[in-house]
């Protein structure tokens, strides 16, 4: 996806004022606060937030699923907010990193930001996590907005970048899985094997879900569509703990799809991780793998929700990682 420049001139579409509820949440965006911060700040809801940016995207006519860094370059190009003050020691971009600041600014999937920046996808996260490191922003947003107040953008290098094709429906990156591997790379998910390494502690595994989550939800844009999934033992009642996960969806602006949910047998919950045992987790991994399907993420009761063994559960979270998807919990690691 790209951002069009401002139009001037005779004839020239001009971009209506925002209103006080758009200024402000993009004020907060370009700070690099997420929506749970801008919502304690104006004392509203996350889903009221992610709603205000939503408009923001179509007023500025980015894309629906533009990421967060192209929607700061969209507000700060079109001069809706101020630019954000330097750190004392302002940040200092070489060539490479201003191909990339570009590439970043004007495309919101991974791989069209890779191809933009001349870089290889592999690994380009983490560049992107040490750029925002090295130039004291918050996020990936605040970095662009940075680059922004260093001019960056009045002075190239933008050689090179080219337009984003239109995301499949549903704005998922492009993979060049073909369809008929999307349910072995879902199975391997499911029966990732673990070495026999030192349990992570929770709150490492918490940590490590936030940033994928806020990652993807980066990538994706505001208005995610998740899989509500919930699993329970033969002759439970799922409506309880679905209730959770819906209650929850609703609370941080998920819109969700219909639910799935897995049933397991007495003697199955020793081997609930069996692939073959959860046929409805499996789907769900199928839909996130795909890049025709709108579904970004899944949102479960806990941890245990998905499995209960600490090595296969961080396994997971490298594939979702992997997958550029989001994992949502209404209970922390730590409260599996």
């Amino acid at each position: 996806m790209t951002t069009a420049p401002a139009r001037t001139g005779p004839g020239a579409k001009t971009i209506s004022p925002l209103t006080e509820a758009q200024r402000r949440a993009a004020a907060h965006l370009i700070l690099g606060r997420t929506n749970e911060e801008i919502a304690a700040a104006e004392h509203v809801t996350p889903a009221t937030v992610t709603h205000h940016l939503g408009t923001l995207r179509q007023h500025l006519g980015c894309g629906r699923y533009c990421s967060r860094p192209v929607l700061a370059r969209a507000v700060l190009m079109h001069r809706h907010v101020d630019p954000p003050p330097l750190p004392g020691t302002p940040p200092v971009f070489d060539q490479a990193d201003r191909l990339l600041l570009h590439a970043l600014a004007r495309h919101s999937w991974l791989k069209d930001i890779a191809r933009a920046a001349g870089l290889p996808a592999a690994g380009l996260r983490r560049r992107i996590d040490n750029l925002v490191h090295r130039a004291h922003a918050a996020d990936s947003a605040h970095l662009v907005a940075l680059a922004h107040s260093c001019g960056v953008f009045d002075r190239g290098p933008d050689a090179g970048a080219q337009p984003t094709a239109a995301a499949p429906s549903g704005g998922r990156p492009t993979t060049t899985a073909a369809p008929a591997r999307l349910a072995g790379m879902a199975r391997d998910a499911l029966a990732v094997p673990t070495a026999r390494l030192p349990l992570p502690h929770p709150r490492v595994l918490a940590t490590q879900r936030e940033r994928l989550n806020k990652s993807a939800l980066a990538i994706h844009g505001d208005g995610p569509v998740v899989v509500p999934y919930v699993v329970v033992v033969e002759g439970g009642d799922p409506r309880g703990d679905l209730a959770l996960v819906l209650g929850y969806a609703a609370l941080h602006g998920l819109a969700v799809t219909d639910p799935v949910i897995d049933t397991l047998s007495h003697e199955d919950q020793a081997c609930a991780d069996n692939p073959a045992l959860r046929p409805g987790y499996a789907r769900t991994l199928r839909l996130l793998a795909d890049p025709a399907s709108p579904v970004i993420g899944a949102v479960a009761l806990s941890q245990s929700s998905v499995t209960a063994d600490a090595r296969s559960y961080q396994a997971q979270l490298g594939w979702y990682d992997e997958h550029q998807a989001a994992l949502f919990l209404v209970r922390d690691e730590a409260t599996i």
